[in-house]
């Protein structure tokens, strides 16, 4: 969870710089997340309408693109500071170790997220926006190469509308 001091606050102070209150706003917000999610995780929802679950279960769905989206920002934004440097760990094998992940998982979601930062903005607000999903972005994040990037930027519009009518596998098929 988000590092707090002993009064609660996070490691920026209230009214300090515009990067201190950022830190403060996220720490609160991811509070807050981790407590609704907890809750939600917890509920036994074996009673509801199947209605209802259908549409839990796509409201949690557009949760978790959204804070797939969010890790992937902070890690890319750890990478790039070389945040893990104190650890003595590259970024992936850090976050790895730290939140007890497969070492191919953490290396694939940094390398998913860098690759969005550098090539693929309009791939990585698809995903932001919930358009699509992590497993959405790896794909486009498979196949672009600084001689490809500039025609994958151009095409992914459509590929990222084609996405939410189309299979997945067959959707994956076309762009790679």
């Amino acid at each position: 969870m988000f590092e707090r001091d002993g009064k609660g606050q996070g490691r920026g102070q209230p009214g300090g710089s515009g990067a201190d209150q950022l830190s403060e706003l996220v720490g609160v917000l991811c509070e807050a997340a981790g407590e609704s999610l907890g809750a939600l995780a917890r509920l036994d929802v074996a009673s509801m309408h199947a209605d209802d679950l259908a549409s839990a279960v796509l409201a949690l769905e557009g949760m978790r693109r959204s804070l797939d989206a969010a890790v992937g920002h902070a890690l890319g934004a750890l990478h790039e500071v070389k945040g893990t440097r104190s650890s003595g760990l590259a970024t992936s094998k850090w976050l790895a170790r730290e939140a007890n992940l497969p070492q191919g998982v953490a290396r694939r979601r940094l390398a998913v997220a860098r690759t969005l930062e550098e090539h693929l903005r309009v791939v990585d607000d698809a995903l932001s926006s919930g358009r699509i999903g992590w497993e959405h972005a790896a794909v486009f994040a498979e196949v672009v190469n600084d001689r490809n990037a500039e025609a994958l930027a151009v095409v992914a519009p459509q590929l990222i509308d084609a996405a939410g009518r189309t299979a997945f596998a067959r959707w994956a098929e076309d762009v790679r």
